[in-house]
């Protein structure tokens, strides 16, 4: 199993991400919190559980919220880099890469 380290600025679109639910539905949001913490753990069991994407990353579908989760596979761990709603333009992903 690989640890899964999580950019900043992936934490920061997850909070964002449920400081929206929460507004609408704070047991939605739960939801959200909790399958995305389970889905980075099979992350971890799974790397390659995600479609190939562009710029070297792996994409993967959050179940039920369809946020797209964009990360790397290193040798020694994985690094989320996007967590994106689906309405969210990825533009930014290329420069996530080079921080």
């Amino acid at each position: 199993m690989l640890p899964v380290e999580v950019f900043a600025g992936a934490t920061e679109q997850a909070d964002a991400a449920v400081v929206y639910l929460e507004q609408r539905s704070p047991r939605t949001a739960d939801r959200f919190r909790q399958i995305l913490r389970e889905t980075l753990q099979k992350l971890g069991q799974f790397p390659h559980l995600g479609i190939e994407s562009r710029y070297g990353t792996r994409l993967l579908i959050l179940p039920k919220f369809r946020y797209r989760i964009f990360y790397l596979v290193k040798a020694e761990h994985i690094t989320v880099i996007g967590i994106y709603h689906p309405a969210q333009s990825t533009h930014d992903l290329f420069d996530r890469l080079h921080e």
